[in-house]
């Protein structure tokens, strides 16, 4: 204890020279605005554990730098072994600070987040923030404790964007928790009061924010295209998605009717295996796409039988992707909660239509008929009659939705960067230029700070101690600070 004593009163120390420092330091004009920090918990290589998500940070470094900003990536990931993040490291465009991260072993799985109360995290962003400085805004993820950044970012009056990814509420390590994480994790959702932009990736979950939390969610982001093949004409594939058709009716021992086609990560919430017994007689479902779960194992030993299925056990790369969507007729998806689904996009890019369970992320683009269709897949008789329908009419084809070609052309067409800026990026920065340096203003951010500081030691305690003791008395929540920087998964 201290040991702890002395590294809270040094890191007080630090930060209470820095706050003095930097407190009433004049800001560039939101127009000059060029320097962000990007705290996130899940970029490439990334992909088994959370896809998506990855994708959408993978998108925002990338455009940023594209744009000329200057972009520091802080990561409790190894983002040097993606191909595309490595490459920005190496050559200079992307500062890269690795830092702490804590690995749990849930119902869910494996899960990977950032651990914003160590001390070398900490003392990364206190020297970025403080000492490095003159950032123009902060991108934070979904991390746990995001509370202690928000109020920090706010003391130095630094504007901070959050996004909030995830619906935890429907996950078993959720449901089978103790009511202690679910005070946590409301407690995490109204971090959001202290940001200055609150965003989330669909209008449909933005509601079920505001109606679940009470809490405002100020944006939704623009579609991401996290590889630029996204972007690419329907036609430049045509050949290559012919060949990888070959190659799967190979694998199947017949040529289907209908092609139907799930992609992704494996995970029990996307309930794949609802699909296997909707597929109409005479189709055939490609399962593309991996998971570091005991759900992804257990479905290719339980299901790997099936005639009609066929198993591809790898994340594709962007190019493969694009031309395994071109391949298929029909994009299937059971999720009940998908807070937007980037795949559907990406189906839709590789104008590929989609046959999606009606809830949450996949009302929000899809129209029934038009550029996709509906299916309940909660019903399997119900459902491979819609499916058998969709296929023995040939319901999918261009002719027949009348939007799907331009849906693609939407998606495949749009500008990330301007979009993000406009929606996102300038109404944050705007928003905390707008403050006064007034007396109020100075009395507010000296109380973040003052509750930053005291909050820190409080929550470390709590999460160490958590720590111990569910790894002590439980067994299905095990968690392993990792000891490498940067060293996630």
């Amino acid at each position: 204890m201290a040991a702890l004593e002395m590294a809270t009163v040094a890191v007080g120390l630090c930060f209470l020279v820095g706050f003095l420092f930097k407190a009433f330091q004049p800001r560039r004009s939101p127009a000059l605005a060029r320097k962000a920090l990007v705290a996130v918990q899940t970029v490439p290589p990334l992909l088994h554990f959370g896809a998506g998500v990855s994708k959408r940070y993978l998108t925002v470094c990338r455009e940023l730098i594209q744009a000329g900003w200057q972009v520091t990536l802080m990561t409790n990931i190894d983002a040097k072994q993606d191909a595309e993040l490595g490459g920005y490291i190496r050559d200079g465009s992307l500062k890269y600070i690795p830092v702490r991260g804590v690995r749990l072993n849930c119902p869910d799985g494996m899960v990977t987040f950032m651990d914003l109360t160590s001390f070398n995290t900490t003392w990364s962003l206190l020297k970025e923030l403080i000492w490095v400085g003159e950032y123009d805004i902060c991108i934070l993820e979904d991390s746990p404790w995001r509370i202690l950044l928000l109020m920090l970012l706010r003391a130095l009056g630094v504007p901070s964007v959050i996004t909030s990814h995830t619906d935890s509420t429907h996950l078993a390590t959720y449901q089978q928790g103790h009511w202690i994480l679910h005070r946590v994790w409301e407690l995490h959702m109204h971090a959001a009061l202290v940001a200055d932009m609150h965003t989330t990736v669909s209008n449909q979950f933005a509601k079920i924010i505001r109606d679940r939390y009470h809490v405002p969610v100020h944006a939704v982001w623009p579609t991401i295209r996290w590889s630029p093949v996204f972007a690419k004409p329907v036609a430049e594939f045509a050949d290559e998605a012919a060949a990888m058709r070959v190659t799967w009716e190979s694998k199947l021992g017949f040529k289907p009717t209908t092609l139907f086609m799930y992609a992704g990560r494996w995970a029990f919430e996307k309930r794949i295996e609802k699909l296997f017994d909707a597929i109409p007689e005479g189709c055939a479902l490609v399962v593309v796409g991996d998971g570091v779960n005991g759900y992804a194992e257990n479905m290719v030993q339980k299901y790997g039988h099936l005639k009609h299925v066929y198993f591809q056990r790898r994340m594709l790369g962007g190019h493969d992707l694009r031309v395994a969507y071109a391949a298929a007729d029909v994009f299937v998806s059971a999720s009940r909660f998908e807070t937007l689904g980037n795949t559907v996009i990406e189906s839709w890019c590789a104008g590929t239509p989609v046959a999606l369970q009606p809830a949450q992320g996949h009302l929000e683009f899809c129209k029934e008929g038009v550029n996709g269709f509906f299916v309940d897949y909660d019903d399997v008789d119900k459902a491979r009659a819609r499916l058998a329908e969709i296929s023995d009419g040939r319901l999918w084809t261009p002719d027949v939705l009348p939007e799907l070609l331009s849906t693609g052309e939407r998606f495949r067409s749009a500008n990330f960067y301007e979009d993000f800026s406009r929606i996102v990026l300038m109404p944050a920065i705007q928003k905390s230029h707008r403050r006064k340096a007034a007396i109020v203003e100075s009395l507010v951010r000296l109380g973040a700070g003052v509750g930053a500081l005291l909050a820190w030691p409080i929550v470390r305690i709590i999460n160490r101690v958590g720590y111990m003791v569910f790894n002590a008395f439980s067994e299905k929540y095990k968690f392993t600070v990792v000891p490498t920087l940067g060293g996630c998964p």
